[in-house]
């Protein structure tokens, strides 16, 4: 659920965006991806999302996984897909805002956000003793518990890492819309 909850709230980013830049995207005779909002949410992804959830992954596999499968018996090339995949959420999310954003329907877009938000945290509350300790997959499907040796931690260290995925999100789209909102006095100017 952690890698999934990362590409739900990336996908609401994306659509986010979007809606943020809509001046721009409307107004622009170029395609949406010569934008401000779609390089800098790509900058986003490249210097925040990707690294994020590479450590994530390479820290606790199983915990990103929420124990469904062995995930440190995963192939590295897996886990490379799996953070493109997550980064590409938010490309995705984009795509879909600018289109509806330039068809005219932008008010629909932060409600899909919002929706996707919702999602991942209801998924976090209802899946919640999955991510109380982070232990291996073997341990938490057998239900042993954690070996002596092994390090076993609450999960504050991730919520710090989503404390700073959200900081820069919040970043993103304040940069953005003060952007947008100079555009769009200087086009009624």
């Amino acid at each position: 659920m952690p890698i999934a909850l990362i590409a739900l709230c990336n996908a609401a980013l994306g659509l986010m965006v979007a809606w943020l830049c809509d001046a721009e995207l409307r107004a622009s005779p170029r395609g949406p991806w010569q934008s401000a909002g779609a390089r800098a949410l790509i900058a986003h992804e490249l210097l925040v999302v990707a690294p994020m959830t590479g450590w994530w992954l390479w820290r606790a596999p199983d915990w990103c996984a929420s124990y469904w499968f062995n995930a440190t018996r995963a192939p590295s090339l897996v886990l490379a897909a799996v953070v493109l995949l997550v980064a590409l959420a938010a490309v995705a999310g984009f795509a879909l805002g600018a289109r509806v954003t330039t068809a005219h329907r932008g008010e629909w877009t932060p409600r899909a956000a919002g929706a996707l938000a919702a999602l991942g945290l209801a998924g976090v509350a209802i899946a919640r003793a999955r991510f109380s300790v982070v232990t291996s997959y073997v341990h938490f499907r057998g239900g042993l518990g954690p070996t002596p040796g092994e390090r076993v931690s609450s999960p504050w260290w991730a919520a710090l890492a989503l404390l700073v995925w959200a900081l820069a999100a919040a970043a993103l789209a304040t940069g953005l819309r003060s952007r947008t909102r100079a555009l769009t006095l200087r086009n009624r100017g």
